[in-house]
């Protein structure tokens, strides 16, 4: 993932070209390091090095989709964030983008598998019409957000309850109290478990590309438990991949 973390220390000429050529909108992509990710969701359960890798394939699936925008990308992940809180290190992240002299930040994180690059299209010209975005998850928290500089209070980010089914809530309020008109993407699901990656597979991931590594990656690091037709997983992983529990005698 090195050519990931190149993005952010751009090189003066890289960073003019990209500015001189872009909306005045960056993306940030916002997430932890895949070793300190690992250690707070099982999305492979007792596999640290599966869920390492699993971290490092939805911030290349992330980046991925950014880059068909064309827009700048940034991304701040754990070792470069400032702050003790989750609020203060992504208040830090959005002021930093801002620094660099771009107007409006569309910010997401790594595990939303239903992101398409339309949905940050559509951020970013709602931040230019002077719209706050907002992608809510089913959780009660949001998948991205959209803001301009001119918006942007850091109490009131720094304020919001992170990583809690109250996010939405707050963000909603912090719009309405300054009176800021907002534009809501659709609903989308976050990949934070075992339990989520596989209502992710039944609901068709498993026909994507990004499904199908996932589950390389898990069946690689654990046993057959998936609720999924057997065919569907050859067809993923190949017939010699799949393990099953040893037999006992």
């Amino acid at each position: 993932m090195t050519f990931l973390l190149r993005l952010r220390r751009l090189s003066s000429e890289k960073f003019l070209f990209l500015k001189a050529n872009s909306t005045h909108t960056a993306i940030l992509i916002f997430a932890r390091t895949p070793e300190e990710e690992a250690k707070h969701k099982q999305w492979v359960a007792g596999s640290y090095e599966a869920n390492i890798a699993f971290s490092r394939k939805l911030t290349e699936h992330t980046f991925k989709l950014s880059q068909r925008t064309e827009l700048p990308i940034y991304l701040i992940n754990s070792d470069e964030q400032r702050g003790d809180s989750f609020g203060d290190r992504f208040s830090h992240a959005i002021e930093e983008v801002f620094s660099y002299g771009f107007e409006h930040v569309v910010a997401v994180g790594n595990d939303t598998t239903g992101l398409q690059t339309q949905d940050l299209l559509n951020a970013s010209k709602a931040v230019q019409n002077g719209k706050m975005v907002l992608g809510p998850s089913h959780d009660g928290g949001i998948y991205l957000l959209g803001i301009s500089q001119s918006q942007y209070c850091r109490k009131a980010i720094s304020s919001v309850r992170w990583e809690s089914s109250l996010v939405w809530r707050d963000l909603q309020k912090f719009s309405k109290e300054c009176h800021i008109p907002v534009s809501t993407l659709h609903l989308k699901a976050d990949l934070d478990n075992s339990s989520d990656f596989k209502c992710f597979l039944r609901q068709g991931g498993n026909s994507l590309n990004l499904g199908q590594t996932l589950l390389k990656i898990s069946l690689t690091h654990t046993y057959y438990d998936f609720d999924l037709p057997l065919l569907t997983l050859q067809r993923c992983v190949g017939q010699s991949s799949l393990r099953a529990p040893p037999m006992v005698a």
